[in-house]
């Protein structure tokens, strides 16, 4: 029995309809749970990577990211995809009717370059271009992409430090950009809308707008101009865990050095169960103090 609902906006019968799909941010605003439910959809085309990073490869040469004892990991080294043949190859061909999805966060950090780049290219000649924008309350996002990084291995600075050294500018080719950076989401949002339009722009607010309901994904589906659909909102998710766990912090450092290696693999649906049930097993409740939040509203 088909899942497909009737939809809000149809396309003729006969019509191609190919586009492609950018949910480009912000970070730690549920984007990856976001494109894991959207991929549920038989129109939509997931790729084996969801963040490919390629449309801002053109600055592989300057941009790097850090391990947790400050030294510098080059962007090839970051599992980004930097030919346009692996960009194709990641979606099996960008030949077939559907809605291709790109949900590299990486762009709302660079974004001028990833406008650029998309606009010059040849690649998306005959797709038409949709954004989508998630993003919430600043001072909360700033502090769970710290503690992210904390997780993963590649901070090794306090939050209060990391904040002094972007307001003046210490690490201006860090690919994270900053932690105050990463939630401008009205930057990214006037850019894009200034270069492609406003109907090429969907913002969602994650905390008002209730982003896993049908009414939330009826919204998109019919942005996308695509047959709703009853989605399973039971998807694999970016979680936070307790940077303070020595052995979490082991797991997710020896992962990361791993996936630098074979970065496909770490991109499995297996893996990613797997990887959600070890890491339940360590899960705790952790907060920053207060002094840390209130740090965050000073800058």
């Amino acid at each position: 029995m088909s899942r497909t609902l009737p939809a809000g906006i149809k396309r003729d019968r006969g019509e191609e309809m190919k586009n492609i799909l950018f949910v480009i941010g912000m970070p730690r605003c549920a984007t990856t749970s976001l494109c894991n439910v959207l991929g549920q959809h038989p129109d939509i085309r997931q790729g084996v990577l969801k963040e490919p990073g390629f449309f801002v490869s053109s600055l592989r040469l300057s941009l790097h990211a850090f391990n947790s004892d400050g030294s510098k990991v080059r962007f090839s080294s970051l599992g980004y995809l930097e030919t346009q043949e692996d960009y194709c190859k990641n979606f099996g061909g960008i030949e077939k009717e559907g809605v291709y999805l790109d949900g590299s966060t990486i762009y709302s950090l660079h974004i001028s370059t990833f406008i650029e780049n998309i606009k010059s290219t040849q690649l998306l000649d005959g797709l038409d271009k949709k954004f989508i924008i998630l993003h919430r309350n600043q001072k909360e996002r700033a502090i769970s992409h710290y503690k992210f990084s904390l997780a993963r291995g590649e901070e090794f600075r306090t939050f209060e430090k990391a904040l002094i050294d972007e307001c003046e500018k210490i690490y201006p080719n860090w690919i994270l950009g900053g932690y105050l950076k990463g939630g401008r989401y009205d930057v990214v949002a006037d850019a894009i809308t200034n270069n492609f339009g406003e109907e090429s722009l969907l913002v969602i607010d994650i905390e008002t707008d209730s982003l896993f309901s049908s009414e939330c994904f009826n919204k998109i589906t019919s942005f996308l101009g695509i047959n709703r659909y009853c989605f399973d909102f039971n998807v694999y998710r970016n979680t936070n865990i307790d940077s303070n766990n020595k052995l979490i912090l082991l797991f997710r450092v020896m992962l990361k050095r791993l996936r630098q290696l074979n970065p496909t693999f770490f991109e499995k649906k297996f893996f990613r169960y797997l990887h959600g049930a070890v890491m339940k097993c360590f899960i705790q409740k952790s907060n920053l103090k207060d002094s840390v939040r209130d740090e965050v509203l000073r800058h």
